[in-house]
């Protein structure tokens, strides 16, 4: 039996004996490609060190450490010959076979690297990146690097920078910025809560970047309470600039608004400040406007087995999770580049994008709980490949696993040195010792695609709206029987253009100064003041946040929380600006800190210098013995003088000259260790120009313990100040207008006379 079921199967073999050879070597060979693929590598890392050395090519000497990195298939266009004139920056240009043979650009600083010369760079990359591929870009990353690049700035030969171009981005090691902080709530399964949409927070909130998972797109917002404001952090290690005009979006928005000649006309806001992502928060970001530190060199390599429009999509997230495993961040920039890209085969784009449409939310899914046990980030990198290459639906190819090793290899061959990684890879760099505010919110809402406005023309709108419900407020309580009287919004705008005193309103910011635990109208401030500035701030100790979930309230509800540690020496105004100045607002001329007890008229002012109120000395002179100032304010004179070579000797003698300068003939010493005045919280207006010297003074008089009144008098004493007359409309606090007897005398003292001044005179002028 046993005997005729062998010769069966011999039987079998025989018939089928190439088929089984065939498959038995088909499995072999993926076996040993995948072995081989996967394989990290057993060289120590100090063997490769130099061991691959620049050849002798005719390039130039880099003139710096600061390298761009673009690829071009044409002759140099202007902006790539405007990228090479930047100083103190190198520019490489890596061709492709379509790069025409005879390309030049007569410029000094410009490393153009032909196929030729790739391939005699002998990195082990090059010789199986495919021709006739965006990601042959690899190279020129690897060249810089080689070439002793610190920093690299990726962008296309269609790209200019704009505004401060590449001056946008933070060189320096510490920084202050707004953080964008993970969602830790144990009751929070979805990624969503996570992800983070740039062109939301500067101020489109029905854009999106290309690459944001498109099944969370409906219900995503950024989310309040989510950031916190650090007064000192690693400056990010990849930092995304935007870009005006057309910016990168995906195929589905350039078809719902692209105009199908000119294509897309967009434009972000110009007050947004940059904003660094927590670990454990993720974004999409992108190859054209884009710094990356040294420290992020190793996430830089474009994935080659993908479609071209999402190559460097995938190369962002894959960077992400390992730039967590280090403890470095990225960072969004506000637009400082251009882009003008012409109307064309939009639904090519879509075809080549459908990856990101159906795995970008995966690819996050799996990322955030993907985790590695090795303590070397270069391995965690080749781990990571292989993963992404073997889950059940793969976000890249094998290809790509031998392709990161190779990568690998050549960092190290050229003395590449990776970077430590972190026991706590969840950790917010900003802590409690570089924590400023612990609930801050920003947001700012310009058009929208479908109506790209004038921003003047949404103002108008939103001034006529505003005052159209203060106005029903009053005739709800019988102050007055009118109907409101609406008029053009276009009219409105167009006169209110033509008031200088408006126009520099816009900008300027708003800090509201909410005092103690006063209970406060809310909405009847916005209404107010909302649409006349660049924005606007609540400030003070007060838990805004829940504030900021009532439905009644406008949007956006801009605030800072101020903790009782921050404010028991009392300094709450200047703690106020200090916090707001450290989000690094875009544009701003000048900061009021203005106290909810009053209004103001700021439509009467239209100058551009410090002003506030100085009580009358005879009345403040008291409080100055109450509070020991003789003893603080000479404090503050030792500390401001004790060493000549100092930062805060440098700051004494700016004192003494804005002294004479303001014609105040007092000796300075005498000045500053004397009473000179108090000044009251209920108004201070800082232009942004003096804002450094302000704070500095600032910092010395709190050290020293000396009241703010006073050390905000004798700051007013040292610069030019503006007029006060009619700068405030009423000095009653206003706390619940929805007392009968209180809104009668609000509206007759408020918003009847607010009316008058600021939407009646369109009829008048008419």
């Amino acid at each position: 039996m046993e005997r005729r079921c062998l010769t069966k199967v011999l039987n079998v073999f025989r018939r089928n004996r190439i088929a089984i050879m065939m498959i038995s070597l088909t499995v072999l060979l993926i076996l040993n490609y995948v072995t081989h693929a996967s394989r990290v590598p057993d060289r120590p890392a100090e063997k490769f060190q130099a061991e691959l050395k620049v050849p002798d090519l005719p390039l130039p000497e880099p003139v710096s450490d600061k390298w761009i990195v673009v690829t071009s298939i044409r002759y140099p266009s202007e902006d790539v010959k405007r990228l090479a004139t930047l100083d103190g920056w190198n520019l490489v240009v890596v061709a492709d076979v379509k790069t025409p043979k005879d390309w030049h650009l007569d410029a000094p600083r410009v490393h153009f690297l032909s196929l030729d010369v790739q391939k005699k760079l002998g990195f082990r990359i090059a010789t199986l990146l495919p021709e006739n591929s965006y990601t042959r870009k690899n190279v020129g990353y690897l060249y810089a690097i080689q070439k002793g690049a610190k920093w690299i700035y990726d962008t296309d030969d269609d790209n200019k920078p704009f505004g401060r171009g590449l001056d946008q981005f933070d060189f320096t090691e510490r920084i202050s910025s707004l953080c964008f902080s993970r969602n830790h709530s144990a009751t929070v399964t979805n990624i969503s809560s996570n992800l983070f949409n740039p062109y939301r927070f500067f101020g489109r909130p029905v854009m999106w970047p290309r690459g944001f998972p498109l099944e969370h797109l409906k219900d995503h917002s950024n989310g309040q309470g989510r950031l916190r404001l650090c007064r000192s952090i690693r400056m990010p290690a990849v930092q995304q600039g935007l870009v005006h005009k057309d910016p990168d979006v995906d195929a589905i928005y350039r078809l719902m608004y692209a105009d199908k000649e000119t294509g897309l006309n967009e434009s972000f806001s110009k007050l947004a400040p940059p904003i660094v992502l927590s670990s454990g928060t993720y974004s999409s970001w992108n190859s054209q406007n884009t710094l990356f530190h040294s420290s992020a060199f190793f996430t830089l390599f474009l994935p080659v087995s993908v479609a071209f429009r999402v190559t460097d999509i995938w190369r962002s997230y894959f960077s992400q999770k390992l730039l967590h495993l280090i403890g470095e961040r990225i960072a969004f920039y506000p637009a400082n580049a251009i882009q003008n890209r012409n109307a064309h085969d939009y639904l090519s784009d879509f075809e080549q994008e459908k990856q990101l449409y159906e795995s970008s939310g995966k690819l996050i899914e799996y990322l955030d709980s993907w985790r590695c046990f090795s303590s070397d980030i270069a391995e965690c990198a080749i781990k990571l490949a292989q993963s992404l290459a073997q889950v059940r639906n793969p976000f890249w190819d094998l290809q790509d696993v031998q392709m990161v090793k190779l990568w690998i290899d050549d960092l190290r061959a050229i003395g590449y040195e990776f970077p430590a990684m972190i026991r706590d890879a969840n950790r917010d760099e900003c802590d409690k010792a570089t924590l400023i505010s612990n609930r801050v919110h920003f947001e700012e809402i310009i058009s929208s695609p479908i109506n790209h406005g004038d921003p003047a023309l949404v103002r108008a709108e939103l001034k006529l709206k505003y005052i159209e419900e203060l106005y029903d407020c009053c005739r709800a309580s019988n102050a007055t029987a009118e109907f409101f009287r609406s008029v053009s919004s276009q009219r409105l705008a167009d006169l209110h253009s033509k008031s200088k005193s408006l126009s520099t309103a816009l900008g300027k910011v708003l800090i509201l100064l909410v005092e103690g635990k006063s209970t406060i109208n809310f909405s009847v401030f916005q209404n107010i003041y909302q649409p006349y500035f660049a924005t606007m701030f609540f400030c003070g100790r007060h838990d805004f946040w829940n504030i900021g979930r009532e439905d009644d309230l406008a949007v956006p509800f801009n605030y800072v929380s101020i903790t009782a540690e921050q404010a028991a020496d009392g300094y709450l105004v200047t703690q106020c600006l200090f916090s707001v100045s450290r989000m690094r607002l875009q544009n701003v001329e000048g900061y009021y800190v203005v106290s909810t007890a009053i209004v103001l008229k700021f439509w009467k002012s239209d100058e551009d210098t410090a002003f506030g109120f100085i009580e009358d000395r005879e009345s403040s002179n008291s409080k100055w013995s109450e509070r020991d100032g003789q003893h603080a304010a000479e404090m503050a004179y030792k500390l401001i003088t004790r060493n000549v070579n100092s930062m805060e000797y440098r700051l004494w003698l700016q004192y003494q000259k804005r002294l004479k300068k303001n014609k105040i003939l007092e000796d300075a010493s005498l000045h500053l260790r004397s009473y000179t005045g108090h000044a009251e919280r209920r108004l201070l207006y800082i232009p942004a120009a003096s804002l450094e010297y302000f704070s500095a003074l600032m910092r010395i008089f709190r050290r020293s313990g000396l009241g703010e009144g006073f050390a905000i008098a004798k700051f007013l004493q040292t610069t030019r100040t503006g007029s006060l007359s009619s700068t405030v409309m009423s000095t009653e606090i206003y706390s619940k207008v929805d007392d009968p007897f209180n809104r009668k005398r609000f509206c007759d003292s408020i918003v009847m006379p607010f009316k008058k001044e600021l939407i009646d005179m369109v009829k008048t002028a008419e």
